[in-house]
């Protein structure tokens, strides 16, 4: 368990996958927890200590997912109700120190050219980062009934709220969501989308200054939409950047399979 969280600190993305994106109300759906880059890695147990908090908001408000210490799947959820459901996984954190080569790659391979810039302008290009991290994965169900938008947002530090249920509907088509920091809206964050089958065809955009970005999703199945903030940490002894990771997958499809 230790051994692959400690791959999640290094590895980019966390994100769920539930067993359906589409249950029925009344179901009990397994959601599970991987973490990795392009939208291919592996699944991670369940660590209390990590787990901020596990839960999903759907028509008749909120819910936790149950699950065990060191096991997978990270959580389970019964839907209650028909509609929309927004699960959830919001961490503690942690911390990580990188060499300066890899932390200003990672940084340019996520859209974070202003904190490249900054640390040229405090003469920091050449020295090693130390940065905490926290996560907000979430994921999308849709258990039938009429259309509607989708719950949330969820209240995580950062956050992309969906501005219309992309679950509910077969068709690809334009994606809407906000980007949030701490509830307002954060202009801009990079966001990129990949599906599931060929994440070499991702689509991404800058969210504006009401923090709205709008993403072309060309083609139907699971994708994963993901985006990175980061700030420096002036205020925290010991640590140099602290960066929150956001991410939502939902189906475009029966199944997206």
């Amino acid at each position: 368990l230790l051994l692959a969280w400690a791959a999640a600190a290094r590895a980019h993305d966390v994100w769920l996958m539930p067993e359906s994106f589409r249950p029925a109300a009344g179901d009990r759906v397994a959601v599970r927890l991987f973490v990795g880059e392009r939208f291919a890695g592996q699944e991670l147990a369940r660590n209390a200590r990590l787990v901020d908090r596990f839960w999903a908001i759907g028509p008749r408000g909120d819910s936790e997912l149950s699950g065990a210490h060191g096991l997978a799947p990270a959580g389970l959820l019964t839907v209650r109700d028909a509609g929309a459901h927004l699960v959830t996984y919001r961490s503690h954190g942690g911390r990580i120190e990188l060499p300066a080569a890899q932390f200003e790659a990672y940084l340019l391979e996520e859209g974070l050219e202003r904190i490249v810039e900054l640390r040229r302008e405090r003469g920091q290009s050449e020295a090693p980062a130390r940065e905490a991290f926290a996560r907000c994965a979430q994921t999308l169900l849709w258990a039938g009934g009429l259309p509607a938008p989708p719950p949330g947002p969820a209240g995580c530090p950062f956050e992309l709220a969906l501005e219309s249920d992309p679950s509910a509907t077969a068709a690809p088509g334009e994606l809407t969501l906000r980007a949030l920091l701490r509830g307002d809206a954060l202009a801009g964050a990079r966001v990129v989308a990949l599906p599931q089958g060929a994440p070499e065809r991702a689509v991404s955009g800058r969210s504006g200054e009401d923090g709205r970005v709008v993403l072309p999703l060309a083609e139907g199945g699971v994708w994963l939409v993901k985006a990175v903030h980061m700030e420096a940490a002036d205020d925290q002894p010991g640590i140099d950047w602290q960066s929150w990771w956001a991410s939502v997958t939902f189906s475009l499809g029966e199944e997206g399979d």
